[in-house]
């Protein structure tokens, strides 16, 4: 699973030193508050979910197939029979489902911290009607657009590839566990070339 790269360091400054003035006339961002609360709530909810999947099971899960089709491919002579071939292809859709998920763990845990506190950040400044950002900059209603477009669509972004983790992890396990046995035996009876031995 790719995460992408956000540049929070700006936005942090938007938020960090806000300087709060009132002034009569200002604009109501009752409905964008609204929103950032529901997606606040969302990414809250599917981030429970996905801490309670078993990240190191998984991963093991991708390290099998990898060293199991890397050791097939090595030394196994001739051309693979039907049934082999559609056992192994199956056994290798799990690296498609869940990819590097072990390695992309810490990374996940740290976007959604992060977009939780952008997302807080930015409710904050809508709420109290900031002015200017810590570096003296006038928030106008442009500046407020391109911040809640940007933080909104990455919340939402991120929710939906969790949930997209979500619904795949659970496959990727039945996948795992119909044809492990069966490839571990086919692992175990490929004679090693000279100098490899079969993974254990």
């Amino acid at each position: 699973m790719v995460m992408r790269h956000k540049n929070y360091i700006s936005f942090v400054l938007f938020c960090s030193g806000i300087t709060v003035l009132f002034s009569c006339g200002h604009k109501d961002y009752s409905m964008e508050v609204k929103q950032i609360d529901s997606l606040k709530t969302q990414l809250n909810e599917v981030s429970m979910r996905y801490q309670q999947l078993d990240i190191q099971r998984l991963g093991a899960y991708v390290d099998s197939v990898n060293t199991h089709l890397e050791y097939v491919q090595k030394n196994y002579v001739g051309y693979q029979r039907e049934d082999m071939a559609k056992v192994l292809g199956d056994y290798r859709r799990i690296k498609k489902l869940i990819p590097d998920i072990a390695s992309a763990h810490p990374k996940i845990m740290e976007e959604i911290k992060t977009d939780l506190q952008q997302l807080s950040d930015l409710q904050m400044a809508l709420t109290e009607h900031a002015t200017h950002d810590a570096a003296g900059n006038k928030i106008t209603a442009e500046y407020i657009e391109k911040a809640f477009l940007s933080e909104t669509k990455a919340a939402s972004d991120l929710i939906k590839q969790l949930d997209l983790l979500m619904e795949r992890a659970p496959l990727a396990d039945s996948i795992y566990h119909r044809n492990y046995d069966q490839v571990r035996f086919w692992v175990d009876s490929i004679p090693a070339v000279p100098a490899l031995q079969g993974p254990r």
